[in-house]
Formats: structure tokens, C-alpha cells, sequence
């Protein structure tokens, strides 16, 4: 009985190649992750300072900048937890 036979059953079971020269694995490749807005509302940012906050129902990352840019377009699924904060209004419009 040769010590590599357990193995090789085992990889045989799991369909796995076995031979020689080894086959190499590369993982397929995907495109990232991107959440998108999937519908868009516009809050206005009321803090004094710059902020990065994700959105709890999108996962998306938001800069809030007063100077930059007060008004902010968000994942309506972000809505309701970034006004619930106090740092943000419904904007006008």
C-alpha cells in the first residue's frame, strides 16, 4: 500500500485532479462588489464638520462635508437611519 493512495482517494472523492505536472488553480475572475443607489434621495448635512458614515441599509459609504457639499444623495434604504442621527434634513427639492 503506497502512502500517498489515502490521499489520493480522498482528492478522487472530492473531485480534485490528480497527475502530473500538477494542474494549476486560479480563482475566477469577478468584478468587485459595488452597491448602487437604488433610488436616490437627497438629504442636507446640518453637522459642523466633515464625516464618513455607512449606510446601514446599503452599505454604501458616504462623505458629509458642510463646506464641500451640504447636500447629500443617499440610498433611500439609508434614509431613515442617517436622519434618525440628527445630522441630516430632508433637503429642499
Amino acid at each position: 500500500m503506497s502512502c500517498c493512495n489515502g490521499r489520493r482517494r480522498a482528492a478522487r472523492t472530492a473531485g480534485q485532479r490528480i497527475g502530473w505536472p500538477p494542474v494549476p488553480t486560479t480563482p475566477t475572475p469577478t468584478a468587485p462588489e459595488t452597491p448602487a443607489l437604488a433610488a436616490r434621495a437627497r438629504l442636507r448635512y446640518v453637522g459642523d464638520r466633515a464625516i464618513v458614515l455607512r449606510g446601514a441599509g446599503s452599505g454604501l459609504t458616504y462623505l458629509a462635508d458642510p463646506e464641500a457639499a451640504p447636500s447629500l444623495d443617499v440610498d433611500a434604504r439609508d434614509v431613515r437611519a442617517l436622519l434618525a442621527t440628527g445630522l441630516f434634513d430632508a433637503a429642499d427639492g
